[in-house]
């Protein structure tokens, strides 16, 4: 279960309506709009930290370092959701091909809406570089460095 939560992205001012009155968009079950999207997102996360960081990764854990690392992914899936849902939001504008035009709405919000979604991609891939320490830019990159006195015979 992704650590981000789906009143997490309606916390960020994604709303039902935004995607044409998305059945299901506020729900935390499967088949919930948002909730699916954290499905997916988690899965991905889980491949950039693995398994074991994820799993040890809670809000209540005793180390700091997996606190630390909860709130970091946590803040990388509600990026990446938040990415995905500006990329559904550009496509949900361009199949109802109906952009009203006045001061306040720009002719072509769909640019704006790719750069908020290019945006909240890059937050996420500084949170995840930032479980390592890492601070690669343009994505993530985790290594292990193993010394001692002996050494691996290969």
């Amino acid at each position: 279960m992704a650590k981000a939560k789906v009143n997490d992205l309606i916390n960020m001012g994604f709303a039902a309506e935004q995607f044409g009155g998305a059945p299901g968009f506020d729900a935390e079950e499967v088949g919930g709009y948002v909730h699916d999207i954290l499905d997916e997102v988690e899965v991905a996360v889980r491949l950039s930290v693995t398994d074991t960081v994820y799993d040890a990764a809670t809000i209540n854990a005793a180390d700091k370092n997996n606190k630390r690392n909860y709130s970091l992914i946590k803040s990388a899936e509600r990026y990446y959701c938040a990415a995905q849902l500006w990329q559904n939001r550009i496509q949900f504008i361009d199949q109802s091909a109906m952009v009203q035009r006045s001061n306040d709405v720009p002719v072509n919000p769909q640019k704006q809406y790719a750069d908020l979604e290019s945006k909240y991609i890059e937050r996420a891939e500084k949170q995840l570089s930032a479980l390592s320490g890492n601070t690669v830019e343009g994505g993530s990159s985790f290594g292990m460095v193993e010394s001692g006195s002996f050494s691996r015979a290969g």
